[in-house]
């Protein structure tokens, strides 16, 4: 199974934090859907700490102080990564988003304004519902679209290809 290991890790730390929603097909985790109202408190990373896009909601009482810090430059070698993640914040409107595994339709979900989704593998289509702005983060560097993503026809789910 192409993300086996990381799906086990993914179940404990669902089990840990609030995580509103894992889209799982065929023992791949596929996305990981955070509500706008996921998370009642504290420091809460909903990604595995071997990912190379790191992502959390962090929530700060009033008054509370994040010292003055910074990060070290470290080298990052990225050898047969498993996928390119991406993180989709809605911060107006709503949408449909479709889940593909393999061209299959896997599943369909609405996001709303607030709501994240962090997308592991797999493809993805959206239908927007309303007027709708996305703050879309991903792994770089980016090339080309022709480079980057390839467009596909989805299959049916009956389809006995798959």
């Amino acid at each position: 199974m192409q993300n086996e290991e990381h799906l086990k890790k993914s179940a404990e730390i669902s089990a840990l934090k609030a995580v509103s929603e894992d889209i799982l097909f065929e023992g791949n985790l596929l996305a990981r859907i955070i509500r706008k109202d996921c998370f009642a408190s504290g420091y809460n990373f909903i990604s595995m700490n071997d990912w190379l896009l790191q992502v959390g909601f962090n929530f700060y009482k009033e008054g509370q102080v994040c010292v003055p810090h910074e990060h070290f430059m470290r080298p990052i070698s990225v050898e047969n990564p498993i996928v390119s993640l991406e993180l989709l914040y809605i911060v107006e409107g709503e949408l449909r988003m479709t889940l593909f595994w393999k061209d299959k339709e896997v599943q369909k979900t609405k996001l709303s304004k607030g709501d994240a989704i962090f997308l592991v593998c797999g493809g993805h289509s959206l239908e927007m519902d309303k007027a709708t702005q996305i703050l879309e983060v991903k792994q770089g560097p980016y090339f080309s679209r022709e480079q980057d993503k390839r467009t596909f026809v989805p299959k049916s789910p009956n389809d006995p290809s798959l």
